[in-house]
């Protein structure tokens, strides 16, 4: 069992540094946003909006993942994976587009 639990440090380790970078990056985007045009102001808040929920989500699943240490199932293991995976792929999809727009 403690072997499944020292897997999970560094990747609990590796979600919570990302997270943190992934904060300050989503609070600049939403900084130029608030620049934006009021069309593209709108769109730009979608889409912040967005990937603050994702990064909540994630947020609660890690701490979900920690509580359940050895315990954690593979699929619970994998979800927090996946999510962790989409959520940087989709902050550096807003980023590039914003640098479009702004």
């Amino acid at each position: 069992m403690n072997k499944n639990k020292e897997i999970n440090t560094p990747i609990a380790d590796q979600i919570n540094a990302s997270l943190k970078q992934w904060g300050q990056t989503i609070a600049h985007l939403e900084e130029e946003a608030q620049k934006a045009e009021a069309v593209a102001k709108s769109r730009m808040n979608d889409q912040v909006a967005r990937l603050k929920t994702k990064k909540n989500e994630l947020e609660s699943k890690l701490t979900h993942l920690n509580k359940a240490g050895s315990q954690a199932s593979d699929d619970v293991k994998e979800g927090v994976r996946e999510l962790f995976d989409t959520l940087g792929k989709s902050i550096k999809d807003v980023r590039e587009e914003f640098s479009k727009i702004v």
